[in-house]
């Protein structure tokens, strides 16, 4: 029976394989990670579709945001357990996972690491991926394109708007899977608007998620239960989505690889991927939306709503079910 102790962020677990190299092995086959290009191939070839023109691009985007939460998985499972990714992932909460993520984008020299002499950043883990490639034909610049490119997704994975978004569209909660477009003019007369003419256009998109969020209500209170909701507006356009998705799959052929290396594998015999003549990945997810977010909802004053206890709250809902009772 095998062992060892590895991190989940800084939480520590004892794993009892009996072999689970041979695990590994099976765990990184498994990985397809052509599955993402497939989507965007299948999504794109839809785009024009005047019927689900709507509904493709909402696809595309969960996919986009999928595929971000793949990847960023796996590469904090090459940082923190490359020995054993199939059990880091399985033990990989939410939170935990969002923790390693947030500490490699602020380059936190305290994040346990599997992976000797890189500095904590995007930009040194691409470094220590793309270690084995020649340092002819331009790889180098290639590795400095790729750690550019996972600090825009990790940007993007840890973003709370994201992660409502996502959870809303996984979910299929969304209110609206449209945009918003913002535009602004001073009113001749109370509540009419102005001509269109004299509306001044700040920007927006025809494609978005329009969705619900829950946040706190009432004043800022440790341990308050009160709660409200606000519709929330995310804009984007599917053909960034679909680029994306591109991106995301040649990533995680060279995260495999890189951790197929630090299981043994003999350098020479593993390929490494790149975007031919593409030198600068992170201007693939280039779009022109100058207002990616808004939200309007009604205003409510902190003083209206009262900070409430779990403890109040149970008490409040024993008595009413109590009341009910015939």
């Amino acid at each position: 029976m095998n062992h060892f102790s590895f991190i989940v962020n800084d939480e520590p677990y004892s794993l009892w394989d009996p072999d689970p190299a041979t695990r590994t092995t099976e765990f990184l086959d498994s990985i397809d990670p052509a599955f993402f290009s497939y989507l965007a191939e299948a999504h794109a070839e839809k785009l024009d579709s005047a019927e689900h023109k709507r509904r493709v691009a909402t696809a595309t985007r969960m996919a986009y945001l999928h595929g971000i939460e793949t990847l960023m998985t796996l590469a904090a499972a090459a940082v923190q357990a490359p020995q054993a990714p199939y059990a880091w992932v399985a033990l990989a909460k939410t939170d935990l996972l969002r923790g390693v993520i947030e500490r490699i984008s602020k380059g936190d020299p305290t994040l346990h690491s599997e992976i000797t002499q890189w500095n904590r950043t995007w930009a040194g883990l691409a470094q220590r991926v793309f270690a084995h490639c020649t340092q002819e034909n331009g790889w180098p610049k290639t590795a400095e394109s790729f750690g550019r490119l996972w600090s825009i997704f990790a940007g993007e994975f840890l973003n709370e708007m994201s992660q409502a978004e996502y959870n809303s569209l996984k979910h299929g909660f969304r209110i609206r899977s449209s945009g918003v477009k913002i535009a602004f003019g001073l009113e001749h007369q109370f509540g009419v608007a102005p001509p269109p003419e004299e509306m001044k256009y700040l920007g927006g998109s025809d494609t978005g998620s329009t969705f619900y969020a829950i946040e706190r209500a009432g004043p800022d209170v440790p341990g308050t239960r009160s709660k409200r909701s606000r519709r929330h507006t995310v804009n984007w356009e599917p053909e960034p989505m679909i680029r994306g998705l591109q991106l995301i799959d040649v990533s995680i052929r060279n995260i495999v690889a890189f951790i197929r290396i630090a299981n043994g594998a003999q350098p020479h015999k593993i390929q490494f991927h790149r975007l031919e003549g593409v030198e600068d990945l992170p201007a693939l997810l280039d779009d022109s939306i100058s207002v990616r977010t808004s939200s309007f909802d009604t205003y409510i004053p902190d003083a209206e709503i009262p900070a409430t206890t779990r403890k109040e709250l149970l008490a409040e809902i024993e008595q009413a079910f109590a009341t009910a009772q015939p």
